[in-house]
């Protein structure tokens, strides 16, 4: 098995704007993949999430010494790595090494925010245990997405393919339609009438 790579990322805001992803691996710039599935998390916890297929990412919420925003907020940022295989427990050593690489980018985005653009992160080989990943089966919600669709189709073709109601004709002088079943009920209505 070949080793696991890393690649760090990290989100923040600025003194002036908003969180952004700042430093990414360059498959994955402009794409908003990062920015959807990181986000604050409570300081000294971990998160690990499922990004795509093969990819995962491992990251925690930081806050950045001695820099606060226009309003005086203290700024934080969302640190970690995108590795290619699946990790259950990042290794403190991979998160470290993710913090040291994305950190100097981001003090080159604090000192200009408005030109900066995304920093593309270099990869280095993961610490962390990774676990065999199962090859993907088709899920519950595949099989009944094709159950209805079968079941449309058959209503479809029965609809389309049955023999039309004949045509009911009212009886000359009348405006009641007669139909066999009519005419049964009219016949024993009158029967039992005096």
């Amino acid at each position: 098995m070949t080793e696991a790579r890393g690649w760090p990322f990290l989100i923040g805001a600025g003194r002036r704007n908003d969180y952004r992803t700042l430093v990414a691996p360059d498959f994955l710039t402009g794409c908003g993949v990062l920015d959807r599935y990181a986000g604050r998390i409570p300081e000294g916890e971990t998160r690990v999430a499922r990004i795509g297929p093969g990819l995962w990412i491992a990251y925690e919420t930081r806050s950045v010494p001695d820099v606060r925003d226009e309003h005086n907020r203290p700024l934080q940022v969302f640190v970690g790595f995108v590795a290619d295989a699946a990790i259950d427990r990042p290794d403190p050593a991979d998160l470290e090494a993710a913090v040291g690489a994305a950190t100097p980018d981001y003090r080159r985005y604090l000192d200009d925010e408005d030109s900066f653009d995304v920093a593309r992160s270099a990869a280095f080989t993961l610490r962390s245990p990774v676990r065999p990943v199962e090859p993907r089966t088709r899920s519950k919600l595949w099989w009944i997405v094709a159950a209805v669709l079968a079941a449309v189709v058959a209503v479809v073709v029965f609809l389309a393919t049955r023999s039309p109601e004949p045509a009911c004709v009212p009886a000359p002088g009348s405006e009641v339609c007669q139909t066999p079943a009519t005419e049964l009920i009219q016949e024993r209505l009158y029967a039992t009438l005096p």
